[in-house]
């Protein structure tokens, strides 16, 4: 794996990874996909504890989905298919047995925060940023962000939040019940994650079923199929295409 580096403990009961593409901003491309792929294949293999996303040592968990190398998708089904896979990746962290916890001590923003919303908890700093910036490339969130982020803070703030497509400071992000808590430091954060590796695994499981059962009490799958059609849509748009072509020009 070239864009996650991983770190499995001793007891193989806590794995922690990060996305690794400095250059990118950790952005997600397909081999990003591909390589959580592998990682989730490892974490189902294991009687983990906790699964743990952290923050890569240049700031940033994520910056969402690659636009160099997604602007080559050009049509509505292209932008399905893609918008489908990573949804597919997020769906499998959401559903571990065991406790999933982004530990965000940087910069997650557009599919990165998508990515951070799908597990269980979120531990933070107060350097952390959160932000659901799709709008400003003409997007809605494409990896069923919305509907985790309702499900999260509710219609209203979420609204707020998608609408002015801005970085949230930590504050207001654990404020707005985006953010689980808050903590110092990463070694506060770790104390907490290492308290979790002593649970029994069976109390884990039983915790986490029960807890997901009652949180998909109602069939949501037909939901997010229509938003990732929206996604796929919009993707094809000019709108979209006419943003990201003057985010490129900005930069030149």
């Amino acid at each position: 794996m070239n864009t996650i580096h991983f770190l499995l403990n001793e007891q193989k009961t806590h794995l922690k990874f990060y996305i690794h593409r400095a250059k990118a901003l950790n952005a997600i491309n397909f081999e990003v996909m591909s390589d959580l792929e592998e990682v989730l294949d490892i974490a189902e293999s294991l009687p983990l504890n906790v699964f743990e996303l952290q923050t890569n040592e240049n700031g940033y968990v994520a910056s969402g989905g690659d636009l160099k190398e997604f602007s080559a998708l050009i049509s509505e089904d292209q932008g399905f298919e893609m918008a489908n896979r990573m949804a597919a990746i997020l769906n499998r962290i959401e559903n571990l047995n065991c406790i999933t916890v982004a530990s965000v001590t940087g910069t997650a923003f557009g599919g990165g925060c998508e990515l951070v919303l799908a597990f269980d908890l979120v531990y933070a700093t107060e350097d952390a940023k959160l932000g659901f910036t799709q709008i400003k490339f003409g997007l809605p969130p494409g990896w069923n962000g919305m509907a985790r982020l309702i499900n999260r803070i509710g219609y209203h703030k979420s609204l707020h939040v998608l609408l002015n497509g801005k970085l949230i400071k930590a504050v207001e992000a654990k404020q707005l019940g985006i953010i689980t808590e808050l903590f110092d430091s990463i070694d506060q954060i770790d104390k907490q994650i290492n308290y979790f590796e002593k649970i029994p695994l069976a109390v884990i499981h039983s915790i986490k079923h029960n807890a997901l059962l009652y949180k998909n009490h109602s069939n949501q799958d037909e939901l997010k199929k229509e938003e990732l059609r929206r996604f796929a849509r919009a993707w094809a748009s000019d709108e979209h295409y006419n943003a990201v072509d003057l985010f490129f020009k900005s930069r030149e």
